[in-house]
């Protein structure tokens, strides 16, 4: 029975560490490369901008598009740039203190978070680290280490 109880911790505990390592977007390789289980959720994503869009949530400035996508673009870094990684940023209406990335490089910002911003220097780092999600592959790390976990739990 101490056996079966060992076994279990160990094949749990690995569970964790059984996901691949993932270079950031653009590190590495001259172009993007996405693996199968990747490109299916940047498809996910795409079809949920298209709800997205659809759904009537999104504030219609086409000033502060231009102006937030300008920011995001000098703070996306050179070597994702040149993989041919691209960013685009979407205000949405909501006062909410919020912003979220999609693993495709869409950007969301709630009107309720740049509301209470000062300066450009605010909004790039806000936009620098919801980038950082989309660049080092957060979305679909997670996605893997979900499946493994799972994996491994339905096994007991």
């Amino acid at each position: 029975m101490a056996l079966a109880v060992a076994l279990l911790v160990i094949m749990l505990g690995a569970a964790g560490c059984q996901s691949v390592a993932l270079a950031p977007l653009g590190q590495g390789q001259a172009k993007l490369a996405l693996e199968g289980d990747e490109r299916r959720l940047w498809n996910r994503a795409s079809e949920e901008e298209d709800r997205i869009k659809r759904s009537g949530l999104l504030y219609n400035d086409p000033s502060l598009a231009e102006y937030v996508n300008e920011v995001a673009q000098r703070v996306l870094p050179k070597a994702a740039k040149e993989a041919g990684l691209t960013v685009q940023v979407q205000v949405a209406k909501s006062q909410a203190l919020n912003a979220f990335a999609m693993p495709n490089g869409a950007l969301y910002l709630h009107t309720g978070i740049l509301a209470q911003m000062d300066n450009e220097a605010q909004l790039a780092t806000l936009l620098g680290h919801e980038i950082t999600h989309v660049t080092h592959r957060h979305m679909v790390k997670e996605f893997r280490d979900i499946q493994n976990k799972t994996a491994a739990f339905s096994v007991f």
